[in-house]
């Protein structure tokens, strides 16, 4: 039907998206397991590590990731939403930033001497014939592999 002149979009089907239990799971599993990772991803792919690059190109430890962690897995498994939290020198505390890194993000040109194998991987395949939580776990490895992390590929459990 019509709402406001246009058509209703209908709900993805409910096999398209991930469950409650599922975006909990991986939401999870990767703070706890993989903070490192979450950190790389950080740097590589939100404009924190450009901007600490920069920063630090004069004044070394001036700009600093202090860590990240996700606070949500859209639905959609598209994006995962981080919380980055960035030490600077002469601020008395650390700054907490919300970012989101799309599942398909290829590390910038500016970060690519921090992440050269980055400049060598496909984008993502087209994964809507897979069950979300495998198109989840290879779209993920696609952006483990982006920051030279391949060994975290292996360790993500299914839920």
């Amino acid at each position: 039907g019509d709402v406001g002149g246009g058509p209703v979009s209908p709900a993805p089907p409910a096999e398209t998206i991930l469950t409650d239990y599922q975006r909990d799971f991986f939401r999870g599993y990767l703070n706890e397991h993989h903070a490192p990772l979450l950190l790389d991803l950080a740097a590589a792919l939100t404009p924190h590590g450009p901007a600490g690059r920069r920063r630090n190109a004069l004044t070394r430890g001036s700009y600093a990731l202090e860590g990240a962690r996700i606070t949500d897995i859209p639905a959609s498994g598209d994006e995962i939403l981080l919380e980055v939290t960035v030490s600077e020198r002469g601020k008395r505390a650390p700054s907490v930033h919300s970012e989101a890194i799309p599942l398909d993000a290829s590390v910038p040109a500016s970060m690519a001497r921090a992440y050269p194998a980055a400049s060598s991987l496909p984008p993502s395949a087209d994964v809507s014939r897979h069950h979300p939580v495998d198109a989840f776990v290879r779209r993920f490895s696609r952006l483990c592999r982006s920051v030279a992390r391949p060994s975290a590929t292996g360790k993500l459990l299914l839920p």
